[in-house]
């Protein structure tokens, strides 16, 4: 049977570690299972073929835990929050823009330290490249 080796009795059987026997089998760590063996990757990370490990992006699917306005920064193996907060006479439009508020600026007109004028920016965007890599993880996280 295959991930097993016959003893010299000729009559019963015995696992086959894979894992030390042949090297690189994984990526990250590899688990011998009765028969077979099993890759496992670090928390952040799933499973791909061949034993590689490949990043979780929590952004851009989603399952990050990040506030409102922050926006989600992808990083191997986890995900970083990163705070947008809007300057004075801006209010928080979508998930990464500030727009400048017009109520806030009729309010301010006359205040010539505060004031609105053409030299603002209508509108902020905050963005973030992540950039993934195949790279190597280390058998210690």
């Amino acid at each position: 049977k295959e991930g097993y080796r016959l003893n010299s009795d000729k009559q019963t059987c015995r696992d086959l570690d894979e894992c030390s026997m042949i090297s690189n089998l994984c990526q990250y760590r590899c688990i011998n299972i009765p028969g077979s063996y099993k890759c496992v990757c670090p928390s952040g990370f799933t499973i791909e073929r061949g034993g590689h490990c490949q990043d979780i992006d929590e952004c851009h699917l989603g399952i990050h835990n990040c506030p409102v306005n922050n926006i989600c920064v992808n990083l191997q193996g986890a995900f970083r929050c990163h705070p947008t907060n809007c300057p004075k006479g801006y209010e928080k439009f979508g998930n990464n823009r500030c727009q400048l508020n017009a109520r806030w600026c009729q309010k301010h007109q006359n205040d010539t330290n505060l004031r609105c004028t053409v030299h603002k920016p209508v509108k902020y965007i905050y963005s973030f490249i992540s950039l993934p890599a195949r790279m190597n993880i280390p058998t210690e996280i």
